[in-house]
């Protein structure tokens, strides 16, 4: 059962995997809704909302690659958290969203501190196959 322990952050990690792709099918990662963003980040009071909108855009497009093939896992996992630990708060909590709206953000919140904490498992480039 050890053995088959060692598998299960995979399937946590194609959940970053499923979520980048359909992010990228809904047309998330666009310019022009880039842009929205960091309108909304500035509204909400974060300086530079907008250029933290691209930071966090392409650090997002950049971890979830890496958590999706498992290479440098723990590294990728920090900035995704730091990323919806802010998205839950800046986004959910302060505008008084309901917790059903903020669940996607939390999942992927928990997710990224599992695989902090656990490594990304087998396969993956970090802990072979």
């Amino acid at each position: 059962m050890k053995k088959l322990s060692q598998y299960a952050p995979f399937f946590l990690r194609v959940i970053f995997g499923i979520y980048l792709f359909l992010a990228l099918k809904a047309g998330v990662y666009k310019p022009e809704l880039i842009d929205k963003y960091g309108e909304n980040l500035t509204k909400l009071g974060i300086p530079a909302g907008n250029i933290l909108a691209y930071v966090s855009t392409i650090s997002m497009l950049i971890c979830y690659t890496l958590l999706l093939i498992g290479w440098k896992a723990r590294w990728a996992a920090f900035p995704v958290m730091i990323n919806f630990i802010v998205a839950i708060v800046y986004g959910h909590v302060i505008p008084n969203h309901s917790l059903s709206q903020a669940v996607p953000a939390i999942v992927l919140l928990v997710l990224a501190i599992f695989i902090l904490m656990s490594g990304p498992g087998k396969p993956s480039i970090d802990e072979g196959w």
